[in-house]
């Protein structure tokens, strides 16, 4: 516990403020999550950042994710890798960063998974490097303000599902 406080207290008055803030909205974006799914949640972040364009120049995308890990994993709720993407892409957008969510589907060892995780300039931010080589990701980032029936269809043309 006291290397936890420890670390936070050595972290910029910057990176504070964006890990309390991912702390905070974490809860939000859980339950945003259930109420709305998917694509409502991101809509609803999206136009919470809309008009915010937060000064970007202090710290990188990267110091950015890893404040963001360190809140999922070390805050009031543990973060599944949706909750996790959603909030990091969530705090980027509000920073005024161009990130995409992406999302995959493995069925190795017939068990079908599926992941979320966040990319921006075709490089993954919040997993490993080569996530894609165990999930393979949809051909682009997933437009979540197409209707549902036009995913489908993107969906049925990629895997060839009926």
């Amino acid at each position: 516990m006291y290397s936890r406080v420890k670390k936070f207290l050595s972290l910029s008055f910057d990176e504070k403020l964006i890990f309390v803030e991912a702390v905070a909205l974490l809860p939000v974006i859980r339950v945003v999550l259930r109420l709305f799914g998917l694509r409502g949640s991101q809509r609803f972040l999206g136009l919470a950042a809309l008009g915010r364009n937060i000064d970007r120049a202090e710290l990188g995308v990267e110091r950015i994710s890893y404040l963001v890990c360190a809140a999922a994993n070390n805050g009031l709720l543990r973060a599944n890798c949706l909750e996790r993407s959603l909030l990091l892409w969530s705090l980027l957008r509000r920073r005024g960063y161009a990130a995409d969510i992406r999302i995959g589907v493995s069925n190795e060892a017939k068990q079908f998974k599926a992941h979320a995780w966040v990319e921006m300039n075709g490089v993954v931010l919040n997993d490993r490097l080569d996530v894609a080589a165990e999930f393979a990701p949809f051909s682009g980032a997933i437009d979540l303000s197409a209707p549902a029936s036009k995913l489908r269809s993107m969906q049925s043309r990629e895997y060839g599902a009926p």
